[in-house]
């Protein structure tokens, strides 16, 4: 049976008085605490220097990956034009 990582407290909300740098630092060891629960779950086999997910089904793992490109699509949108403009030179 598979289990589901453990649920976290919420990202607490930023104080009045805390400063950006405070904030930013805050909102960073959140998103660390985030990944690091996804990965202590039974989905993860561990070995010597590699981890790799487990899928019931190869539906699974497709679903799995294709969801995250909705994740991604806006730094993709973002950056396309540098590295596309890296490889391609346009003539007038």
């Amino acid at each position: 049976m598979r289990t589901s990582p453990p649920a976290l407290d919420p990202l607490p909300s930023p104080s009045s008085h805390d400063p950006p740098a405070a904030a930013r630092e805050r909102k960073q060891a959140h998103k660390v605490q985030l990944r690091q629960s996804k990965f202590e779950s039974e989905l993860w086999q561990r070995g010597e220097g590699l981890a790799q997910r487990q899928y019931g089904t190869y539906d699974e793992y497709v679903n799995h990956q294709a969801g995250k490109l909705d994740k991604i699509t806006h730094r993709l949108k973002d950056t396309a034009s540098d590295t596309l403009g890296a490889y391609w030179t346009v003539s007038e």
